[in-house]
């Protein structure tokens, strides 16, 4: 990833699509770790960590950060038991393509001194890399299948938020695409696929994008013929899971009575002897979130 181009077309879509002060603030946070990691497609790193950097208090990081994900700068997933959620920063600039004029002209045995020096000076080659930055990019009609699917995509979503953010659909249109003529899905399956996902406790609120849909379709395959599988009868006792909702009920619940103030709730159980984390916290706040949504 080129930091300033990022940087350039951060700001860029600012102009567009403001952001709040918490929001941009965790935006560099990531990015900042992201550089450490020397620009890893994945990288994990702890909520608390994260609202030191970005100055956030504890009762706003969970907020802040689907609000990003809402607006497509980054893609995150949680991560089973205590662990650190897995995040992903988008790209927001295009691209820059090889300057082909400048290869043709070192080709080309009988081209004069002056016509190569000038395609090969800063302006012009400037100039091609934007035409064929041009000539490369996509664009979608709103009949077409990439761009239906996409704003079904939107539409699905906003069942389950109804202040989703209107993403880049020609964006969202080109991940479609992509699914079709790259992974071979149907414009059928995957309209099936967004329906299923959306429907889900778990994948709804992780599924927020085409990008995201593509690159979880697989698992989410898995998952969905394995649901539609004939189970097998189940012991009405489960003592296990039972104590384990009661558990979460109360972490909840000592969550409300602390005005939603994570580190409180941390240093309460500390006094017992339980030791809790952010992360599990925000997992169990989310959790209760969908399930009265739901209701």
């Amino acid at each position: 990833m080129n930091y300033l181009l990022q940087l350039k077309a951060f700001y860029d879509q600012l102009e567009i699509s403001p952001l709040n002060s918490s929001e941009i603030a965790l935006w560099h946070a990531l990015m900042s770790i992201n550089n450490k990691s020397a620009w890893s497609d994945t990288f994990t790193v702890a909520s608390s960590v994260l609202c030191q950097k970005a100055g956030l208090k504890s009762r706003n990081f969970f907020k802040t950060r689907n609000a990003l994900q809402q607006a497509g700068y980054i893609e995150w997933s949680q991560r089973k038991g205590n662990q650190a959620a897995e995040y992903h920063l988008n790209v927001l600039y295009e691209p820059l393509h090889a300057n082909s004029a400048r290869s043709s002209s070192h080709n080309s045995a009988d081209s004069s001194s002056y016509s190569s020096a000038r395609s090969s000076s800063p302006l012009n080659k400037h100039k091609q890399n934007k035409t064929n930055d041009k000539k490369t990019k996509r664009t979608y009609a709103e009949n077409s299948d990439e761009y239906k699917l996409a704003s079904y995509l939107v539409a699905r979503i906003r069942t389950n938020n109804a202040e989703f953010k209107t993403p880049n659909l020609q964006n969202w249109s080109n991940d479609i695409r992509l699914m079709i003529e790259r992974d071979g899905h149907t414009a059928k399956q995957i309209r099936n696929m967004i329906d299923w996902c959306q429907a889900d406790d778990f994948w709804f609120a992780n599924i927020l994008s085409a990008k995201k849909l593509r690159s979880k379709y697989e698992t989410m395959r898995a998952q969905a013929l394995r649901d539609t599988r004939p189970k097998q009868k189940k012991s009405n006792i489960q003592p296990i899971e039972t104590q384990q909702s009661t558990f979460d009920d109360a972490i909840y619940n000592a969550y409300l009575n602390n005005d939603e103030d994570v580190e409180a709730v941390i240093k309460q159980y500390s006094l017992d002897g339980i030791e809790l984390s952010a992360e599990r916290i925000g997992v169990i706040v989310d959790d209760r979130a969908r399930k009265q949504h739901r209701a």
